[in-house]
């Protein structure tokens, strides 16, 4: 399981572990806020794990294999250094979270209403957004120090 399969199932995962039951309506009118989640979570884990996938890639040696993780693919795209591309990646994130929250806050803003559930839930994607970034950063699995 991976990509927006993975953040449907973290946050299928949060819901229930939280006992939030949302409304079909409200599960409706919150799409773009969970592609937002989606590309957020994707795109970070891309930038952390790139050195653990070009670990696993050369190790595997699987002949026509390629990476395909957006670091490389913005290197290969821009002509520029992974680092770059990793820092322009990082940027990109950022304004990218800026407009999630402003997903949100319409969201919350709309004239039909927006319950505390759907609040909390929303709070809950931005929780595990801040932390799968953390943990990103920090884990042993992509940061191996030997």
């Amino acid at each position: 399981m991976t990509g927006p399969m993975l953040d449907r199932f973290v946050a299928a995962a949060m819901a229930y572990a939280m006992d939030i039951r949302l409304s079909a309506s409200e599960l409706a009118s919150i799409g773009k806020i969970e592609d937002s989640y989606s590309k957020l979570g994707i795109i970070g884990n891309d930038i952390e794990d790139y050195e653990k996938e070009i670990r696993s890639f050369e190790h595997s040696q699987a002949e026509g294999g390629q990476i395909l993780n957006m670091v490389q693919m913005q290197a290969d795209e821009t002509g520029c250094s992974v680092a770059a591309a990793k820092r322009v990646l990082w940027v990109l994130c950022r304004e990218w979270e800026l407009e999630h929250l402003e997903l949100v806050a319409e969201r919350e803003a709309n004239p039909e209403g927006c319950s505390d559930t759907l609040r909390v839930y929303l709070k809950g994607l931005e929780y595990i957004l801040g932390g799968n970034e953390v943990w990103s950063r920090y884990t042993q699995r992509y940061h191996q120090t030997s």
